[in-house]
């Protein structure tokens, strides 16, 4: 079996693309992708669903450069793969794929009335969401007007 690193790195020949290309369309350093590539770091889920799609592969391919063995879905992947990690390898894993996704859910984790508000808006319907969305708005200009 491959590693990510050599999967990445075939892959990415296959496309005739560079490290530098694909670190520029990844949006990290040359370096990142180098040491993805020989073993060093991995990348994390997010960046390689960003890999995945630049280079048009499937996340499977990408960690075990075999689809083929391996009838399950992505998803049933996925979770097989974190339950393989030890538990220092879990805790260093994000939890969300998406950074904006984490870095906003910790924001409504930390502050207590817009999480309260959070909660208040799950059942709302759009419409109301509309409005209050409207107001917070308004709210948010009188402050800028009297200061």
């Amino acid at each position: 079996m491959s590693t990510i690193g050599e999967n990445i790195k075939k892959c990415r020949i296959e496309r005739g693309m560079t490290q530098k290309k694909l670190s520029e369309l990844l949006n990290v350093s040359q370096n990142a992708v180098h040491n993805w590539e020989t073993g060093k770091r991995e990348p994390n889920m997010s960046i390689l669903h960003q890999i995945a799609q630049i280079l048009d592969k499937s996340i499977i391919l990408l960690i075990d450069g075999d689809e083929e063995n391996h009838p399950l879905s992505a998803d049933d992947y996925a979770k097989d793969l974190y339950n393989s990690m030890t538990d220092e390898e879990k805790q260093a894993k994000t939890y969300y794929f998406d950074e904006k996704t984490a870095q906003t859910a910790q924001e409504i984790f930390e502050n207590k009335q817009l999480s309260l508000l959070f909660d208040a808006a799950k059942d709302a319907s759009p419409e109301d969401l509309e409005t209050v969305h409207t107001m917070l708005l308004a709210l948010k200009n009188k402050d800028k007007k009297t200061e």
